[in-house]
């Protein structure tokens, strides 16, 4: 085969590609979709345009190939499904195409509203589906990596702020919301004088019929258990009012540690695999549950014998 032959050979391997590429994508194309205004006819763009350059750097098979770009494809319209909140906080009307951007002030949104209604279980596959191919889509990860850690972010500080509405079973104590110790002791020991007076009045009411034995056997029970109470309750105040505020303290700095993973994500751009590992590992020492997909597409970004396609 001549030089000429081959440069036609290649010229027609390229354009089989891109045009089995193209078929591919289009089934996964909203109808009259324009991709200048809409973010999810946006990232299949990017994903038609990584594909082709990959495919010419690569050579590879064409059904591998299709393979790859049927996963990233289906990973966009999962992301792009499951970012369905209703909340206008976190969410752009379907009229500007917008369905996820960085929210800095997540944090502070989801502690005084709902929290961005994500399916974790959608948002971790289409993670999969990503991990699982061989083409790299730098949109893609920051994409994921955005949306996996405000879900985290976003869940918890909906739970410690709103814990009645948000907790798993509904009654999950949260240590920004949990009450002063010093006014826990209030009530209790006011509840507790109430008993007092309530067995009293009962005792005299009782004493005037039965014996006037009853009342002096039964208040003075009640006065010693008043006394013990209100003595017992005195001395584990202090400690009570110290593992409050140890508490309350260590969640603000989780929620610090948190919000600090977030923010370090660029809303364009390259992301830093390493810094972001960093941070993410710092807020799992203070109690951080992080999606393990996080993890396996940041070991995807820094493992260097991948094929960059961008």
């Amino acid at each position: 085969m001549d030089e000429k032959e081959a440069l036609e050979a290649k010229k027609q391997s390229e354009d089989e590609y891109a045009a089995q590429i193209w078929q591919c994508i289009k089934r996964f194309r909203h109808d009259s979709e324009d991709s200048e205004f809409s973010q999810h006819g946006h990232l299949l763009d990017v994903v038609q345009n990584a594909a082709k350059k990959y495919a010419l750097k690569t050579n590879p098979e064409l059904d591998d190939l299709i393979n790859d770009v049927e996963k990233l494809a289906l990973a966009v319209n999962i992301i792009s499904g499951s970012c369905n909140s209703t909340d206008p906080l976190f969410y752009e009307p379907n009229k500007t195409g917008i369905f996820w951007r960085h929210r800095p002030d997540i944090l502070l949104d989801s502690m005084k509203s709902a929290p961005p209604n994500f399916s974790k279980t959608d948002i971790e596959y289409a993670a999969e589906l990503y991990v699982s191919q061989d083409i790299i889509i730098p949109d893609l990860e920051l994409l994921l990596i955005d949306i996996l850690v405000a879900m985290e972010l976003s869940a918890f500080a909906a739970q410690m702020a709103q814990p009645e509405k948000y907790s798993v079973d509904g009654s999950r104590e949260s240590a920004l919301k949990a009450n002063h110790p010093a006014l826990i002791f209030i009530i209790g020991r006011t509840a507790t004088l109430l008993f007092v007076l309530i067995v009293s009045a009962v005792s005299i009411f009782f004493g005037t019929i039965i014996s006037e034995w009853i009342p002096i056997i039964f208040i003075g029970l009640s006065i010693i258990y008043f006394l013990a109470d209100l003595f017992i309750s005195i001395l584990s105040l202090p400690g009570a009012i110290s593992m409050y505020y140890m508490r309350r303290k260590s969640t603000l700095k989780l929620l610090n540690s948190m919000n600090a993973v977030y923010l370090n994500i660029p809303s364009h751009g390259p992301v830093s695999a390493a810094n972001l590992r960093r941070l993410l590992e710092r807020s799992s020492d203070l109690g951080a549950c992080w999606s393990s997909m996080i993890f396996v597409i940041l070991d995807k970004m820094q493992n260097l014998s991948s094929v960059r396609a961008t």
